[in-house]
């Protein structure tokens, strides 16, 4: 129990007393005028992102499923994404943390903070990241479990006095005269109070039920008796000066809210797969498997798989470990179904996974600059000279062979994470000496232009691609394709396209190659100034105007949209558009509708389905998408969600049995479901892909590129 002078009872009316918190307390009147949080460089470097947290975890919460973690993760991804070191600020009195922002003690708090009315007086919110209900907890035991907050009278629940917690039983004390609140010391966590509760020493608590569900397993004896409150907000709090750090945090917030990470791992074959309806593609950014051209998904082994997955009705996801050494690890831990990655078969290799048919054989090359190769024509002109080669690839052995015979020759292993197309432009800039690489790879580098000769030749290698080895059906379908492909018109085609062809090479090599230059359409600097004005990703943006008008200023649809953003006539003048031919007038509008819609569904509604009903909304038109979730809820099906519930519904309003008794009939519903899919599948390769920093300066194609070995 607590001792006396922390023990606090409150029953109306002195419960109403207390319901105004001393928000007008010199605490809140913080020196300077402006707190914009601009973040300036610092002499050192960038000025560290200061964020408020709770103390540690205590260590039996599940990673997954823990709150604090989930602040952390969220104040990490924040930092990153504005390019900022994060440094933690510990409270140990969740009292005194609203105080220690006013007061310039952190940038914002991450502390799982409720958006109450009370806390919005004294502080900005960013979007909410999730939307919680409040759960009164009580021993299994007691005797008196109320049903309906009209129970709760002479029940003591206890919280403490700064949690929203208090402010909901305060709330339900208005209408609950009877309901006596207990404040809890400050010092206490939410932890601490149900341990209260199991012991007796307590009768009863609030919790929120993000935080129920993760530490329910660890107090078996208690369990929720009532809710109390629903679709509370959980936000990150900022000073309320601080506009840029709250515009930036909402577009971090909104990227997350789409890209969160998918399901867990798994190691389905081929018939599970079809099931599900996707396959992973494992592979690596370079010129000769997969790469963002112009917003657009292209290479090689890209439209290879592409193709397969077709044939199966699959949708290809892309997946890409952070360097080529982890590409065995990730497919075997299931986060992919098949490498297809220029990948060399390799004895060591073979015996982790399952090969399919070789789809190339390529020749392996001592590679140096095309003014060294008179002076390199054999293996013993290696002398002195150092070849630079990833650890992970078989070349380090064949570099190994050569310096058993070869006196002074050295190895350089080049980081993991660097591709062979970056190692080649090394060479050629003088940062490495020499390297070894195989003939697609040379090819295609000499053909964008870069000034590279093949030395001499150490042999031949085969490409396959790699599956488990307890997926055999997938095995032996990969192989089935490879067998018919080999022999047809398209792989030769896309042989010459990718390694033969100058203009196609030259395509991976150019400025729009998206995840070398970080640029994606000739209107990024649009969508990044209205994203940024709307709190949105500028990324998300660019997806859907691909899906729009394939970043064409003057495509006008069937039904008579306009522009790079397809706006309709009548929304364009709503929307000021006096042009929608005009780029920048087309952007600001499509821009500002959307982000009208993303509100028009309320804070109830999780970001991540208010942005896909929205979408929805911008294809199909808002009165459908009402009509999907009112048509969802008669279905037994969540009107909140979209995923198998409103896009199910919306692509029933095809037909006439559900149709014709809605507001707006008819919709071209599967349509609309598409559309959102495609944006949100593309907006996720653009946010993978395009990198926050550039590798690697891509090669300048010649006007006339000369033929290649």
């Amino acid at each position: 129990m607590f001792p006396p002078a922390s023990r606090r009872r409150f029953s109306l009316p002195t419960t109403l007393r207390f319901l105004l918190p001393c928000v007008a307390l010199a605490a809140t009147i913080v020196a300077g005028c402006s707190r914009d949080q601009t973040l300036p460089e610092a002499p050192g470097g960038p000025a560290p992102l200061r964020v408020l947290v709770r103390p540690d975890p205590i260590e039996f919460l599940p990673r997954n499923a823990d709150p604090v973690m989930l602040d952390r993760e969220i104040a990490t991804g924040l930092a990153e994404a504005l390019g900022r070191p994060l440094e933690l600020v510990f409270a140990d009195d969740f009292s005194t943390m609203i105080d220690r922002l006013l007061a310039g003690d952190a940038d914002l708090v991450a502390a799982n903070l409720t958006a109450t009315a009370a806390r919005r007086e004294r502080v900005a919110f960013s979007l909410p990241y999730l939307h919680t209900s409040e759960l009164l907890i009580m021993r299994r035991d007691d005797e008196y479990r109320p049903e309906v907050r009209e129970d709760l009278v002479g029940v003591t629940v206890t919280v403490r006095r700064s949690s929203s917690y208090a402010e909901t039983i305060l709330e339900v004390a208005t209408h609950v005269p009877g309901l006596v609140a207990e404040w809890a010391p400050e010092n206490l966590t939410i932890e601490d109070v149900l341990d209260l509760v199991a012991a007796g020493d307590a009768r009863a608590t609030v919790v929120d039920s993000h935080i129920w569900h993760a530490v329910e397993g660890h107090f078996p004896t208690l369990s929720p008796a009532l809710t109390l409150a629903e679709d509370r907000p959980i936000a990150l709090a900022l000073h309320p000066d601080s506009t840029e750090l709250k515009s930036r945090a909402d577009q971090y917030l909104v990227r997350r809210a789409l890209t969160a990470p998918r399901e867990e791992a798994y190691r389905d074959d081929l018939p599970s797969l079809e099931s599900r309806g996707r396959l992973r593609m494992i592979t690596r950014n370079n010129a000769a498997t997969y790469f963002l051209h112009r917003g657009a998904q292209m290479g090689f082994e890209y439209e290879l798989m592409q193709r397969f997955a077709d044939e199966h009705d699959l949708r290809l996801e892309i997946v890409i470990p952070p360097n080529r050494s982890e590409l065995e690890q990730w497919l075997l831990e299931g986060r992919g179904d098949v490498i297809a990655a220029s990948h060399v078969v390799t004895e060591e290799r073979a015996a982790k996974v399952a090969f399919t048919r070789p789809y190339l054989t390529v020749q392996e090359f001592v590679v140096v600059r095309a003014a060294d190769a008179d002076g390199v024509r054999t293996p013993a002109d290696l002398a002195g000279r150092e070849v630079w080669v990833r650890a992970s690839s078989p070349f380090l052995a064949a570099a190994e062979r050569l310096k058993d015979e070869v006196p002074y020759l050295r190895i350089g292993l080049v980081p993991e994470d660097v591709e062979t197309e970056e190692i080649l432009a090394r060479v050629e800039d003088g940062t490495y000496d020499v390297t070894i690489a195989e003939s697609h790879h040379l090819q295609i580098a000499r053909h964008a232009g870069r000034d590279l000769a093949a030395a001499f030749p150490l042999g031949e290698a085969s490409l396959a691609w790699a599956v488990r080895p307890d997926n055999p059906e997938l095995l032996r379908s990969l192989d089935d394709f490879l067998e018919r492909e080999l022999r047809g018109l398209f792989f030769n085609v896309f042989v010459q396209r990718y390694f033969e062809d100058p203009q196609g090479v030259a395509r991976a090599n150019d400025e729009w190659r998206s995840d070398v230059s970080g640029r994606v359409s000739p209107f990024d600097d649009l969508a990044r100034r209205y994203a940024a004005a709307q709190e949105l990703d500028w990324r998300l943006i660019v997806a859907q105007m691909y899906e729009e008008s394939r970043f064409d200023p003057e495509c006008v649809s069937w039904a008579g949209a306009q522009g790079l953003m397809q706006v309709m006539p009548r929304t364009a003048e709503e929307l000021g558009i006096t042009d929608p031919g005009d780029p920048e007038q087309s952007v600001r509008g499509g821009v500002q509708y959307l982000r009208e819609l993303i509100d028009s569904f309320g804070a109830r509604v999780d970001l991540a389905e208010r942005i896909r009903f929205a979408l929805a909304s911008y294809n199909a038109g808002r009165g459908h998408v009402s009509d999907a979730r009112r048509l969802a809820r008669e279905l037994g099906l969540d009107p909140d969600h979209w995923y198998g519930n409103v896009e199910q519904a919306l692509v029933l309003l095809q037909r006439p049995e559900y149709y014709e008794n809605t507001r707006y009939g008819y919709c071209r519903g599967a349509m609309a479901a598409h559309y959102v899919r495609a944006i949100e599948r593309r907006y996720r390769t653009y946010v993978e892909q395009i990198p926050g920093r550039l590798p690697f300066a891509p090669a300048v194609a010649p006007a006339n590129p000369g033929a290649t070995e």
